[in-house]
């Protein structure tokens, strides 16, 4: 009877803390199953609520085995073990209620590798509490073995990863043994890959509705810039009636690009821009150019690359290229060369001179900075053989991105421009620009810049002086010290905060009139909140 029981709360038990890790998980998801990312958000002092949480539930194990002992010492009969058991579960139970109670901005998506994981996970609880159950003289062990297994989770959780590690690697090098055998089938496709610091998917939607006027194309869909994204773009939307390829490629890490250039050649590359962005996991800026121009390295000979001159290191770095280049800017001499930027509330008009053709391109987008990613768009279309008139219509039909500087009105009148999808110090910059020249009462509400290393506390604060002049909301703790000090040190007024987003859209942009405009300027993941 005793075991019948033990068993029954074993296994409400792995059940238990299985749902208090789902939040874990989901973080461990996000951030590409990092250990160190993982564990950051875990301990962080962002992550107050399930920092907190979590410690309350760590400051009831030592007393719940304390009773444990005492009662194993006064030789307690088994009953009163088991009631004290049923009570620690009830209190796990309302721990997981409280930790849960606080949604993730980007929910669990319940893959085949995160349901391999949970399963690895309770395999190893199943284990351990089996271990016990046998090594347990009449079980009087067992409900303080417990409470270890508890306080252990998040670390069992991650060495079920690194056990499932090994099996996901031979999972994802059959799909890329597959993505590259489908490619066989496509000699007449052109593949183009976008990389960069920023404005990676922008430019690949903008190329995208600019090459459609003219060929059958296919782009990862959303933000898929890894391994697994580009695989599944290729097996899953890939169709043996397009023409052109677009991917875009991500890194953050060294050799990152190298290694998704093990998966697909591109004919055609398109450097963006080259930043800070990602500092603290390449470590030197050396160590990001390296990576990005290896796009550039592993473009097929007869190809060619299209880049940024506005951006210094795109245009020092592209001087070394073996194929040919064509750069976007000021300067006389570049392909396309920019003459005029018009900006008004309906969007922009652009005057160019593309190959010596004069162009007006007209844009919905706002943002100067998007200027750029119109025209490396717009450069690499009339390089595949699209007319001037192809291409006008084209950038007449881009559609804004969503959350990328993305227009609407609330239904107090309230203008946003919501670019809560921008993670970049330039991108801040162009979207404050904005901002600046819109009508009526501005403010902004921003968490800052992250992954900035240690060059992070400096550039928030030089964002700060820049922002202030105008209304500042702030959101989330991680930035706040720095972006106010800036705005403080030129006479500015210490900004508002608030701990979420919701927060200060409920207590503050509800309350609004049709005479604020208000810039929602980069949202952070979940690593940094909840």
């Amino acid at each position: 009877m005793y075991l019948v029981l033990n068993i029954i709360v074993s296994i409400i038990y792995v059940v238990l803390i299985n749902v208090m890790l789902l939040k874990f998980v989901a973080v461990y998801q996000q951030n590409y199953y990092r250990t160190k990312e993982a564990i950051i958000w875990l301990y962080n002092n962002n992550n107050m609520h399930y920092k907190n949480t979590y410690k309350l539930s760590l400051f009831f194990v030592p007393i719940y085995m304390l009773i444990c002992l005492i009662f194993f010492l006064l030789k307690v009969p088994y009953p009163y073990y088991f009631i004290l058991h049923i009570l620690a579960l009830t209190y796990i139970a309302s721990i997981n209620i409280v930790i849960n109670d606080v949604p993730l901005k980007k929910p669990l998506v319940y893959t085949k590798r995160v349901n391999r994981l949970l399963i690895t996970f309770s395999i190893i609880c199943v284990v351990l509490f089996s271990l016990l159950l046998s090594l347990s003289v009449k079980f009087n062990y067992l409900f303080m073995l417990h409470s270890i297994i508890y306080v252990l989770a998040p670390i069992l959780m991650i060495l079920s990863n690194y056990i499932n590690y090994p099996i996901q690697l031979l999972i994802n090098q059959y799909y890329v043994i597959l993505a590259r055998k489908k490619m066989k089938q496509y000699k007449n496709l052109k593949i183009i890959a976008i990389t960069g610091s920023f404005g990676k998917t922008s430019t690949k939607n903008y190329l995208y509705t600019i090459l459609n006027e003219k060929y059958n194309v296919v782009c990862s869909p959303h933000s898929y810039n890894t391994s697994t994204g580009i695989t599944r773009t290729i097996l899953e939307y890939l169709k043996p009636y397009h023409d052109i390829l677009i991917l875009e490629m991500g890194a953050d890490h060294n050799n990152d690009i190298e290694k998704l250039c093990r998966i697909v050649k591109p004919d055609i590359s398109i450097i963006t821009a080259v930043g800070n962005q990602h500092l603290n996991t390449f470590k030197t800026i050396d160590n990001i150019i390296n990576t990005k121009f290896q796009l550039v390295k592993n473009t097929k000979l007869d190809g060619f690359f299209v880049t940024n001159y506005i951006n210094e290191i795109c245009k020092f770095y592209s001087n070394n290229s073996l194929i040919p280049n064509y750069g976007i800017g000021y300067g006389k001499d570049d392909y396309c060369l920019i003459k005029n930027v018009e900006i008004n509330n309906s969007g922009m008009g652009i005057d160019c001179v593309i190959d010596n053709n004069l162009v007006r391109l007209n844009t919905s987008v706002l943002g100067e900075f998007n200027v750029i990613n119109i025209l490396l768009s717009a450069t690499v279309a009339y390089k595949l053989g699209l007319s001037i008139d192809e291409i006008i219509k084209g950038v007449k039909n881009i559609k804004q991105v969503e959350h990328r500087l993305s227009t609407r009105i609330l239904p107090n009148g309230t203008l946003i421009i919501d670019d809560s999808f921008n993670s970049n110090v330039e991108g801040f910059k162009g979207a404050v620009k904005v901002l600046k020249q819109m009508h009526g009462r501005k403010i902004i509400v921003t968490c800052g810049v992250v992954e900035l290393g240690e060059q992070q506390y400096d550039t928030n604060f030089q964002l700060g002086t820049l922002i202030s002049d105008i209304d500042v909301c702030v959101v989330n703790r991680v930035n706040y010290n720095a972006i106010s000090n800036g705005i403080v040190s030129v006479g500015g007024k210490r900004p508002k905060y608030y701990d979420s987003y919701i927060e200060c859209y409920q207590q503050f942009i509800s309350k609004l009139t049709s005479h604020d405009v208000v810039l929602i300027e980069n949202d952070l993941t979940d690593l940094y909140t909840n």
